[in-house]
Parts: C-alpha cells; structure tokens; sequence
C-alpha cells in the first residue's frame, strides 16, 4: 500500500510522503580527482559512498516500475556516487580560460580545505524533466536526484572565486559564479542524466519528497 502511495504522487508530482535513505551517504571516502581530456573530462567533485546510493536507485526503480516512460535505465546506471562542485562546463569555459588549473583547485579543495570532510545536509529527494526529445526522438526523459545543502562546499567554491581575483589571472568575459550552484546527489535517470542545458535546475524548487535517513 505504502509503494502504491509513493507511485501516486511521484505520477502527480506532489510531495505526498516522505522516503527512506538506508545507510550512511555521510561516511567519509577518498577524494579522487578529474583530470581527464575533453570537454567533460575535468572538474571538482566530493566522493560519497556509494553503497546507499546504489540500493535507493533499486528502491525507487521498484516503485516507477508500473510508469513506462519512468523506468530507471540499468544500463547507463551510475556505479559511483558524488556531489559536483565544479562543473566540466564552469572548468572549461571559466577557470581554464582565466589560467587556473585543475591541479591548483584541487590542492584547495582537498588539501586546503578537506572536500572530503564536508558536511552536507539531504534536502529531499527531486525528479528533473526533460522536454520531449530532448535525448530520445519523441521520448520524455527523467532523472532523479537527492538536493543537498552544503556550507562547506559553497566556502570552497567560494576560495576558487578569491584564487581568480589574485593578478596572475586573465580576466574573462564569462565570470565564475561561486553562488550558481545546485549541489545534488544524481541516483537514476530514464537514459541519460539531464542538466542546465537541457532545461533542467536540479535546485529544492524540483523536490518531490522529504527523505528520513536512516
């Protein structure tokens, strides 16, 4: 009965109920870092256990099950878990350009500032859609995401903004915005996952349900 419920309102969108996160997405992992080639190979990110991450995506593809067009992809299902602090797109089009490397936003990510051991609160659980098409010919996508809080991770977002101000940086048109930021925690999506190019805020006005950690 409880399934039942749950399916109703992610089918309406309504946040009806709460959900269980089982397991700790607290405890605290590696850092690794991202410095591969390509458009999308390099960014900041905090490693998050992935354990109860990865039985959350198989208890709420159970509960879509019934919605065709919401089944979570297994196929392209993420086998990691992490929060992005700084994007491919802010990396390539932003910090690079301006001449500050991966290498130094690392050493104040995680060396400086211990990414690794930032606290973070679960928001809620949220349902990101995407227009007809734009993945899939003819097919309206899904992803689904925890929303998260974090000061921690927002103050180092903000120590990038003060590395950029020191005078041995290019000034650029496109500045780096430490507050244009939407921490999350992607579980699953119908194929591909969706973000800001694709029409897609994964911010608390996309919640759909509060979660109880347990």
């Amino acid at each position: 009965m409880k399934n039942l419920i749950l399916l109703l309102f992610i089918s309406t969108n309504l946040i009806a109920q709460s959900v269980p996160l089982k397991g700790s997405v607290h405890k605290k992992v590696k850092f690794i870092s991202h410095t591969e080639d390509g458009r999308f190979g390099t960014y900041l990110q905090m490693n998050i256990n992935f354990e109860p991450i990865e039985k959350f995506f198989n208890y709420l593809d159970e509960l879509v099950y019934l919605r065709r067009d919401r089944r979570l992809s297994v196929e392209n299902a993420r086998e990691e878990a992490h929060i992005t602090v700084i994007t491919p797109i802010e990396y390539r089009d932003q910090l690079e350009k301006a001449g500050l490397t991966i290498n130094r936003i690392n050493e104040i990510a995680n060396k400086i500032m211990k990414i690794q051991e930032s606290d973070f609160e679960v928001v809620c659980l949220a349902e990101g859609i995407g227009k007809k098409g734009t993945l899939r010919p003819g097919i309206r996508d899904f992803t689904y995401y925890f929303v998260v809080k974090s000061r921690a991770l927002m103050k180092i977002r903000k120590a990038i903004e003060v590395e950029l101000r020191k005078k041995k940086y290019k000034r650029i048109k496109e500045k780096f915005n430490p507050y244009s930021f939407h921490p999350h925690i992607t579980i699953g999506y119908t194929h591909k996952d969706l973000h800001l190019e694709h029409g897609v805020i994964k911010s608390p006005m996309t919640c759909i349900a509060d979660v109880r950690e347990k």
